[in-house]
């Protein structure tokens, strides 16, 4: 789902903010077409037209459940890829694929169609399961929503030189805290970095270097303006270590589970002690490296979008690149005197491209992969592509601060299809149960029975 269907369909559930509203409005200006695909959309007979026309449902039926939606107003319900909705031809995958632009003739009709499917697939699935088993459709046993958990939210730790710690999720906006030269910001849900009278990245002499630490534990996400500019983007149960302000060789930050990069050029002159400065002045300066360790890897960051996983109880830690170049090297193959010269080196990705390491250090083959899905998250979405059960659970986890356990070995169906990470677990559950798996929930614990014989 690009930026577009995504404020339309928030706009859909009054979950706008101010300054979204601003941009859709903006947008919606743009040009006539915009101005009547906007207006569209808040039309309920049009609306509903385009559901019917999806699956050809009674138009009574589809009007029956726009209107409960509208009346709940909840804003919570499942959310499909505008490309696919769920599969009833007895493929073991969930969804199948679906051109908008085929089931109807214009433009802003397969738009509508976009974000109505955003809006409408609780409702879809509501519709096929009580047509095909003659039963309430979007319902889980009473166990899971008796136990209902909500999704993460915003928040993170972080730890001060000195050892203080910060709980962002409940720090009042303004200036947080000063120390080394920066004074600490939370605004709008950012933690950035302000450095007072020195430019950024200007640092301390070596060895004076004092170091801040940001987590996330499970259940929480944030994001954070580096004393260089850079931003980062946090997942839930991760973190980054960072110098307060970086030096002139390098900007090295360490990183645990996940983290998304926009890193900015910084230039330092080597003539002079001084810092980094601005890449306006590049005359006669060099570029300072921005390296990013993990406990397997270390990514030299020469672009700007990068997506890092490096979670432990992952097999692979995986380097993603959206945009500019990276070279990603193996930690063991620079240790070890037998590795070869290729190995130690390491390898470029460009645009589009992603590397693996392995949990004997080894660098897998560089492969071609959707950046929509390893961001998904970013993004507000878990979005699955023939992902294992396993995989997916481990997502929720994470997001939902629950313990996931097995009644015998995960199931092995692979399943596809996009979920808003805002709903509760009940929602994400009921979505995969769908499949004839069973799930409880009992406390934090998620228990994954199977399917149903």
């Amino acid at each position: 789902m690009d930026r577009i269907q995504l404020l339309l369909l928030k706009y859909l559930r009054e979950e706008l903010s101010e300054e979204e509203l601003q941009e859709l409005n903006a947008w919606a200006a743009q040009s006539a077409e915009n101005k009547e695909l906007f207006g569209q959309i808040s039309n309920p007979d049009f609306m509903a037209e385009q559901l019917k026309r999806m699956e050809q449902f009674s138009e009574d039926r589809v009007r029956e459940k726009m209107d409960a939606y509208a009346g709940a107003n909840s804003g919570g319900g499942m959310n499909l890829s505008p490309d696919a909705i769920p599969d009833t031809t007895g493929n073991k995958s969930f969804f199948r694929r679906y051109f908008i632009g085929i089931a109807v003739g214009t433009w802003a009709a397969a738009a509508c169609l976009a974000i109505l499917i955003g809006l409408g697939a609780y409702m879809w699935l509501s519709l096929r399961i009580e047509e095909e088993t003659g039963k309430q459709g979007g319902q889980l046993a009473g166990s899971v929503l008796k136990n209902d958990i909500q999704p993460g939210i915003d928040g993170a730790v972080l730890t001060l030189a000195n050892g203080q710690q910060i709980v962002l999720d409940t720090a009042s906006p303004g200036i947080i805290a000063a120390e080394a030269g920066a004074e600490l910001e939370l605004k709008q849900g950012q933690l950035s970095y302000n450095i007072a009278g020195v430019e950024a990245g200007s640092g301390a002499a070596e060895g004076e270097v004092q170091w801040h630490m940001l987590t996330t534990p499970k259940g929480r996400q944030f994001n954070l303006r580096l004393p260089d500019g850079s931003r980062v983007w946090l997942n839930a149960a991760s973190s980054i270590r960072f110098p307060v302000t970086f030096n002139n060789k390098e900007r090295r930050v360490v990183v645990t589970g996940e983290a998304f990069f926009e890193v900015v050029p910084v230039f330092a002159n080597l003539n002079t002690a001084s810092g980094p400065i601005s890449a306006s002045k590049v005359s006669n300066h060099q570029k300072v490296p921005f390296i990013v360790s993990t406990s397997r890897q270390e990514i030299e960051v020469l672009g700007t979008q990068v997506n890092i996983n490096a979670y432990d109880d992952e097999d692979f830690e995986k380097t993603t690149l959206l945009t500019g170049s990276v070279k990603v090297t193996s930690k063991m193959n620079a240790a070890e005197n037998n590795a070869s010269t290729a190995d130690k080196a390491g390898v470029m990705l460009v645009p589009g491209q992603q590397v693996a390491v392995a949990s004997d250090g080894k660098l897998g083959q560089i492969r071609n992969v959707q950046t929509d899905q390893v961001i998904a998250w970013k993004n507000g979405y878990f979005l699955f592509e023939s992902n294992t059960i396993a995989f997916i659970m481990k997502q929720a986890s994470r997001w939902y601060d629950v313990e996931v356990v097995y009644e015998g070995n995960p199931p092995l169906e692979k399943l596809s299809g996009e979920i808003p990470r805002t709903v509760p677990l009940s929602q994400f559950l009921e979505m995969l149960q769908f499949t004839g798996i069973r799930f409880a929930v009992e406390g934090q614990r998620i228990i994954v029975k199977g399917k149903a014989e």
